[in-house]
């Protein structure tokens, strides 16, 4: 019995065993005795080994560190005339290495290994010469240690497994004294391992380099390195996660020279597996950054990830990420650091759901002192390739500022450039949702007259994406760089430009929607003086498509803002582009395209205000059944003119969409154009909207039949015009075209209607939200004859034996926002056949006013460009009188092709308006015999010729 307490002290011991060694510190160099006499030489650090394992432990853990160097001694002072004792040289740090394993037969297992390097020693001080001696001689700091780390575990059936390994490099020591180099920085290596039958397996490996040493009169040393090479490696039928940390070491520092560059940085992991029910990878690297220096600082070290995962597993899904940030250049003061390269690269494939990202990031570039060039930011570049039943990801890349200070004068430097990629293919039914982005980096910023900030970078971006039939999202995001601030008199830098051309493009028979977005600059602000304007974007995206089912498109362009100048001239904001041509030869596609561009603010500005940037915004859609396009521009702050145009067309329903808003409360100009050119079915739509100082808005819309027909166009402005126009077409030569148009002041609004062989268009009561309004059918049916003419008996009596050729509605109101007397303008076109000579009936079928009495309204009807009749009324309730079931006979129309023409203008002076109802027809012209019956029984005879009849009524 008393072996029982003996083995589970021994079971818990091997369950959980940890080991930890220090290495002991080196010894100091002694300092020299006697005058100039030397130092003594550091010791070295004292290497630490930690083990744990191999066992059947259950947690094992390891740790070393290695000992510090032994600092070296100081010189001593010389005597007279003498020189000084020489430094003695630091020790070098102490290696360290650590081993842990934990293969338990039962439960998890946790394995970690850790090994930091020591500190190389610093050097002694060199002793001081005496009368007219030299001082003694330098010595080099102590290399830092060198360190490794490994692990290993493995976990039976289902039981999960987790490794953790770091490995970290010593910090050189510093060197003291004229040409006494700083120690070099510790190497790390680093590696682990995980397996188990089934359960989770969660690998992670951490490695630095170590930092460079510091030198007070030479070069600093570069940071260490750290390269991870498929160093965390595992097996499972469960869930699989491997995780990848490579950090590079920091430059040294120096006092009199050169700074060390920062250590380079890389990881990087194939895999291909055919086992794991769950791949996960995720790298990560960090490059070092620069050491400060007196002639010129360090740059900074360059990072690259970059993961290939495959799983052939049936059932498996891959996930993987990499992120890459390019060292800091080191400011300084002599030349400064430049910002180093960030490279990202992410592979994935498998047979379900595949997701990941690839991040890069530039580094950011130096300040140098008065007179030297401050550092450029690093570039970046990030690149995702997907493949998989469905895929989902995202590539990022964000190039480096440039380096610059207010405390110091010069140019700014120039911000670094971003590349991102991204492609996707997705299986059979699988989604494919991808974005990517760049970002430029910012210029620096700059101090002093005559000196410029630092350029915005530009950006490149592009991704693709597919699937068999699933739906496909993509979008592709750019953004310009911002110039850097002027301070002291300096100009500020200019914005960096964002342009995509047909930089997104997609293929499914699913769904297909697709963004393009384009954003400049803004430009460098400058305290006393110049500042920049902002940076232009464009967007352009074409496609024609001939597979999805629903395609969707926007395009976005958006010009930077203007740099702000407060004691100086205002700066413009950038234009702003974005243009779409989509089309698709797919019956029953649903095909939707919009377009917004937006002019950049002006900069603020203490004196002269400076204007908004431009916006043009341009959508053309084309289908076979459904077409939608939208267009939206805004002028940017300070007065920028805003154009919006959008035509959609379709063989079925189209709607098309404009509105332009001028920058700056109203100060800019705005045009908008919509067209809508539609079919039999569905509807067609056009709507244009322009807000601005001069506000011009006109939609036009074209159909088929008796399909829904209509436009809009409205105004907000001290000036302009909105006018809209509807067009349908029937069979055998029948068309119908209606026009409505009023001047902008406050605001206005036209719409028109038009159908042909459909129902008609009721009265509207002129106050409700629109000035000028047509709305007419041609042809329309026997129901819609019989509802109309049921009120109007005169009208149907004329019309008995006759056709309808049209009923039609105008109206004319006056906006409360209005100031001053306006004239609004109604059309209503017939083009239609007869086959025999007949005779022309205007019908008028009642009336609607609201408000105050109009000062003139004009009624006229031509045909084939030749007036036939006009009327003029001064009242308003003249006007209704005669409106009021009313037929009059216009003369005779030959046989063939006709065209009517009715048109109005309401001339308004105070709010209010009036509406009325018109019916149009022919009667057969009587045969001679009928006429003369007729002359014996009437007693009085009317006869209408022609002629023009022109009238001024005041009842």
């Amino acid at each position: 019995m008393r072996l029982v307490p003996l083995l589970l002290a021994l079971a818990v011991g091997q369950a959980c065993a940890a080991a930890a060694v220090n290495g002991a510190p080196g010894t100091p160099g002694t300092h020299g005795a006697r005058p100039g006499a030397a130092g003594g030489v550091g010791g070295a650090g004292e290497n630490a080994i930690a083990s744990s394992g191999p066992n059947s432990g259950n947690g094992n853990t390891a740790d070393a560190s290695g000992g510090t160097g032994g600092p070296g001694g100081n010189g001593a002072a010389g005597g007279f005339g003498q020189n000084g004792g020489a430094a003695g040289a630091g020790g070098n740090g102490g290696g360290a290495s650590a081993t842990a394993g934990s293969h338990p037969v039962a439960g998890a297992a946790t394995v970690a290994a850790s090994a930091t390097g020591g500190t190389g020693g610093a050097s002694g001080l060199p002793g001081a010469g005496g009368n007219g001696a030299d001082v003694g001689a330098g010595a080099m700091g102590g290399a830092g240690g060198n360190a490794n780390a490994v692990a290993v575990g493995s976990a039976q059936g289902s039981d999960a497994v987790t490794v953790l390994v770091h490995a970290a490099g010593g910090t050189g020591g510093t060197g003291n004294g004229i040409g006494a180099g700083a120690g070099q920085a510790g190497t790390a290596s680093a590696s682990a391992n995980g397996e188990s039958d089934t359960g989770t397996v969660n690998v992670l490996v951490t490695q630095r380099g170590g930092s460079g040493g510091h030198a007070t009169h030479a070069d600093g040393t570069d940071g260490g390195g750290s390269q991870l090479l498929n160093a965390a490696t595992g097996y499972t039928a469960g869930r699989l996660t491997l995780f990848q940390n490579a950090h590079g070491g920091a430059g040294g520092g120096s006092g009199a020279a050169a700074g060390g560059n920062g250590g380079a940085a890389g990881a990087t992991l194939t895999l291909s597996d055919g086992t794991a029910s769950a791949l996960q990878a995720t790298l990560l690297s960090q490059g070092g950054s620069g050491g400060n220096g007196l002639t010129q600082s360090g740059n900074g070290g360059t990072a690259g990830s970059a993961l290939e995962l495959r799983s052939t597993a049936k059932a498996a899904t891959v996930e993987g990420d990499t992120t890459a940030f390019g060292g800091s250049g080191a400011a300084g003061q002599g030349a400064a650091g430049n910002g180093a390269r960030a490279s990202s690269s992410t592979i994935l494939a498998g047979m379900r759901q595949v997701t990941g990202s690839a991040t890069a990031i530039g580094g950011t570039g130096g300040t140098a002192s008065v007179g030297n060039a401050h550092g450029t930011g690093g570039i970046a570049v990030s690149t995702l390739q997907l493949s998989g039943g469905s895929v989902s990801g995202s590539s990022n890349a964000t190039g480096g500022n440039g380096g610059g200070s207010g405390d110091v004068t010069g140019n700014g430097a120039q911000g670094a450039a971003a590349d991102s990629r991204a492609t996707g293919a997705a299986d059979g039914a699988g989604a494919a949702t991808l974005l990517a982005s760049a970002y430029g980096g910012a210029g620096g910023a700059a101090s002093g007259t005559g000196n410029t900030g630092g350029a915005g970078a530009g950006a490149a971006v592009a991704v693709t994406g597919s699937s068999t039939s699933g739906d496909v999202t993509l979008r592709a995001h750019l953004q310009g760089g911002a110039g850097g601030v002027g301070l002291d008199g300096a100009d500020g830098g200019a914005g960096g430009a964002a342009t995509l051309i047909d930089t997104v493009s997609g293929a499914t028979s699913g769904n297909l929607s697709l963004t393009q977005q384009a954003y400049g600059g803004a430009g460098g602000a400058s305290a006393a003086g110049m500042a920049a304007q902002g940076a232009a974007a464009v967007s352009r995206l074409t496609l024609d498509d001939a597979a999805a089912r629903r395609l969707t498109a926007n395009v976005v362009a958006a010009g930077g803002s203007g740099g702000d100048a407060p004691n100086g001239l205002g700066t413009a904001g950038g234009n702003g582009e974005a243009v779409l041509v989509l089309s698709s030869s797919v019956a029953a596609a649903y095909v939707a395209g919009s377009t917004n561009a937006q002019g950049g603010s002006a900069g603020f500005s203490g004196s002269s205000a400076g204007v908004g940037g431009n916006a043009l915004a341009r959508t053309t859609v084309t289908a076979v059944d459904q077409a939608r396009a939208q267009a939206a521009a805004t002028g940017g702050q300070g007065g920028g003119s805003a154009n919006a145009l959008s035509r959609a067309e379709s063989a079925a329903t189209a709607q098309a969409y404009a509105a332009a808003q001028g920058g700056g409360a109203g100060q800019g100009t705005a045009k908008a154009l919509s067209e809508a050119r539609g079919g039999a079915t569905g509807g067609t739509n056009a709507s244009a909207q322009a807000s601005g100082l001069q506000a011009d808005a006109t939609a036009r819309s074209w159909a088929l039949g008796t399909a829904v027909n209509g436009a809009q166009a409205r105004g907000t402005g001290a000036a302009g015009t909105v006018a809209a126009t509807s067009t349908s077409t029937g069979t055998n030569g029948v068309l119908v075209a209606t026009g409505a148009s009023a001047p902008v002041s406050g605001s206005a609004v036209a719409t028109t209607g038009a159908n042909v062989g459909g129902t008609a268009y009721g009265l509207a009561l002129p106050t409700v939200g629109f000035q000028a309004q047509s709305y007419a059918v041609a042809r329309p049916s026997a129901a819609t004859v019989d509802g109309v003419l049921a009120a109007s008996p005169a009208v149907a009596a004329a019309l008995e034996n006759g056709e309808v050729i049209g009923i039609g509605t105008m109206a004319g109101a006056y906006s409360s926002a209005m100031f001053g007397a306006h004239t609004y303008e109604t059309s209503a076109s017939f083009v239609f056949n007869t086959a025999l000579e007949s005779t022309l009936i205007l019908g008028l079928a009642g009336s609607l006013s609201a408000g105050a009495d109009f000062e003139t309204l004009e009624l006229t009807l031509s045909s084939q460009g030749v007036e036939m009749f006009s009327e003029t009324f001064t009242s308003a309730a003249a006007a209704q009188l005669f409106f009021d079931d009313n037929a009059l006979t216009l003369g005779t129309l030959a046989a063939g092709e006709q065209e009517l023409l009715l048109t109005t203008g309401f001339t308004l002076n105070a709010e209010g308006g009036l509406g009325f109802q018109y019916v149009l027809g022919v009667t057969p012209v009587p045969e001679p015999g009928t006429w003369i019956m007729l002359l014996a029984g009437l007693t009085v005879l009317l006869v209408r010729w022609p002629a023009r009849r022109k009238l001024a009524v005041d009842r």
